[in-house]
């Protein structure tokens, strides 16, 4: 049971972080288009790879589910419709994988000419999307969604049958009274299978709020931007939701989450993360001579030295965290030898909470105070004025403009 537990929570990790991290998609829903962000992006990862990867890692991440339910099947039901053999089992396994890739590959080689589907898209299904749509290259996978909606609908059925069958039949062979089982063993049985139902409605049940709106959209052609990247944000917490669920509803968790050396571990990734940020200041060397060379040349760019910037934000980042890594490796050796619990909380919180406001104050001050434009229009405000801080607050409100944006072969004018 755990390493089915485990293969499904690797899989949703996974997933968080290539849609967090290496993809970061922008998709302009109910048209199956957008870009990506991300690192991959970054690397020059094609678009076409990127979204089938995507697709059949989620596809494989829900049919993780079924393999879940038929491990607690195996246990709880005696004759028929058990799977005993090992051959059996690893087809079961394999199958599970291979649907999901083998259903989406219909979707990979009909893609549309981009082209002519990003025109058309701007054209019939979102007629005024954000100015984001004409500033990056869209990807479609496709026009009319038809494909797409049968690899999907394939998966959903696939998924559907196999969990409703094992679950069904789990339930029925507990209600029965059986020679196998005392009745202490069925009630701890029975408390496992409530505990793994509800992990898994947990997770499902957050995974199927964007997916719900999804299918809404593309049903019924409503565009709202600002409602799709909400729901991206929410698939991203899925792995915590789903970590937050294991600890809640299993009752071992509790367990495995209280810890004697608590101090010890949370000090340690503390001090490791500070010395990553340390680290990675070096790269900041190579980034000034890059500026460098670019506004050597720039006669717009040699008033604000944006170089300056960089160098200042490195250096007083660096002072900041060296003053507070000695102080916390003393907290949590000397004082942790001495027993003195108190003296250490004293110590680490205000630290950890220093630390945790000069970051971002310190990247403010000093871009505010190395760029020569910032600090004139400072020093210009007069902040006595209702206007003032309502600019600050709500952003400075602009007339309507016209700007033009090219989209690879055409032009399209936009009016916000």
């Amino acid at each position: 049971m755990k390493y089915c537990l485990l293969y499904m929570q690797a899989w949703i990790i996974f997933l968080d972080f290539l849609l967090s991290l290496c993809m970061t998609p922008y998709v302009f829903f109910p048209a199956c288009a957008g870009f990506t962000i991300g690192i991959f992006h970054n690397l020059n990862v094609p678009m076409d790879f990127q979204s089938f990867f995507a697709i059949c890692c989620i596809a494989i991440m829900n049919l993780a589910v079924p393999i879940i339910l038929e491990n607690r099947h195996n246990i709880l039901v005696r004759g028929r419709f058990r799977i005993t053999r090992k051959f059996t089992r690893y087809v079961f396994y394999v199958s599970n994988v291979v649907v999901p890739i083998l259903s989406h590959i219909p979707v990979a080689l009909n893609l549309p000419d981009q082209t002519k589907a990003a025109l058309t898209i701007l054209e019939t299904t979102v007629p005024c999307p954000t100015i984001e749509y004409f500033q990056y290259e869209i990807f479609a996978l496709g026009l009319d969604n038809t494909i797409s909606s049968i690899g999907i609908g394939t998966i959903v059925i696939f998924a559907l049958s196999e969990s409703l069958f094992f679950s069904i039949h789990s339930i029925h062979h507990l209600k029965k009274i059986t020679n196998f089982t005392s009745k202490n063993t069925q009630k701890l049985q029975k408390s496992v299978f409530t505990a793994i139902s509800l992990q898994l409605v947990t997770t499902t049940a957050v995974a199927l709020i964007p997916a719900s709106y999804f299918i809404v959209s593309i049903q019924s052609g409503y565009y709202n931007q600002a409602i799709t990247n909400v729901c991206f944000i929410l698939i991203s917490i899925h792995g915590f939701l789903a970590t937050i669920s294991i600890c809640t509803f299993y009752p071992d968790s509790t367990d495995i989450t209280t810890c004697e050396d608590l101090p010890i571990i949370r000090s340690a990734i503390y001090i490791i993360l500070d010395f990553l940020v340390m680290f990675s200041s070096i790269f900041y060397i190579f980034i000034l001579v890059s500026v460098r060379n670019i506004t050597r040349n720039a006669s717009n760019f040699m008033k604000t030295r944006p170089e300056k910037v960089i160098i200042y934000q490195t250096l007083v980042l660096l002072f900041v965290k060296l003053l507070c890594f000695p102080l916390i490796l003393f907290a949590t050796g000397f004082l942790q030898d001495l027993n003195l619990n108190g003296i250490l909380d004293v110590i680490y919180y205000p630290l950890f909470i220093i630390d945790f406001l000069t970051t971002p104050i310190v990247f403010q001050i000093t871009y505010l105070f190395c760029n020569k434009t910032n600090l004139e229009i400072l020093l210009k405000m007069n902040f006595r004025k209702l206007k003032t801080w309502k600019t600050i607050c709500c952003g400075h409100n602009s007339s309507n403009y016209v700007q033009q944006y090219e989209i690879s072969r055409f032009r399209v004018t936009t009016i916000t």
